[in-house]
């Protein structure tokens, strides 16, 4: 049902974007390519007494995407991905944690700087416990997947920069997937579970132009989720999800 609803929205933004006055209305093309420093914590616990885990995570991110306007109508793609898993220690494994997310953005610019904007989203965080002696102690996934709206605003702070705010609200679905042992036996992890998950995403990112068609990017950007659904034991469960990460990238456009 969320894919419909966003297949509909970005429908009639494109619809709009594909109409514009093709004279008046050039078709600017821009890649972005960004590194981040990124915090991952996820707080898990269900109604069964004393059941629960935190996994948190410092790991290194490279993020790419591409953006297309034409007029006042925009899209954009964004693929961020972990190129070095942080190891933590836990009970009697180590842990390895990566993290990977998706999203797909149409928007429209009203003017005065502000802009709204709506689109899809998939995120993934990656556990995988290794035991002191070999071998896998624990394999999860917590996943997050659906659409978000929001809006942002950004005004020129000198004659080479701008200064954006960002605001946005996601309502998805959320499952933790344990690939070892399901029904989460204790010292295994979470139980699998689904549910939803809604929250708010912020971000400030000033750009600088470095060169004609080149900007440099500096940015913070915080997504805090909450989920609760039922585990395949049948507990009530909640996972709070906090990323907060520092990025550092370019802008070039075409």
């Amino acid at each position: 049902m969320r894919i419909v609803q966003l297949i509909g929205i970005t429908g009639l933004l494109l619809s709009g974007w594909a109409n514009a006055d093709s004279g008046s209305s050039p078709l600017s093309v821009s890649l972005n390519t960004d590194i981040a420093g990124k915090k991952v914590k996820h707080r898990y616990a269900d109604s069964q007494p004393e059941s629960g885990a935190v996994f948190q995570a410092d790991i290194s991110t490279v993020i790419v995407g591409t953006t297309v306007s034409k007029g006042n109508f925009f899209a954009s793609l964004n693929a961020e991905q972990s190129w070095k898993d942080d190891v933590t220690p836990f009970l009697d494994s180590l842990l390895f944690i990566d993290r990977i997310d998706y999203a797909l953005t149409a928007g429209y610019a009203i003017g005065h700087g502000l802009s709204v904007f709506t689109g899809y989203k998939y995120g993934e965080t990656g556990i995988v416990g290794i035991a002191a002696f070999g071998g896998s102690t624990l394999d999860l996934l917590f996943i997050e997947e659906g659409p978000f709206v929001g809006f942002s605003y950004s005004r020129p702070v000198s004659d080479k920069g701008v200064l954006a705010l960002s605001l946005a609200y996601a309502d998805m679905d959320a499952e933790t997937k344990n690939q070892i042992y399901a029904i989460g036996l204790p010292g295994t992890g979470p139980a699998s579970a689904t549910g939803d998950a809604d929250g708010l995403s912020v971000g400030l990112k000033w750009s600088y132009e470095v060169a004609e068609t080149t900007l440099l990017n500096v940015g913070y950007k915080i997504n805090q989720y909450d989920a609760e659904g039922v585990n395949v034991v049948g507990y009530t469960y909640s996972l709070e999800s906090d990323y907060k990460f520092i990025t550092l990238g370019l802008s070039h456009y075409f």
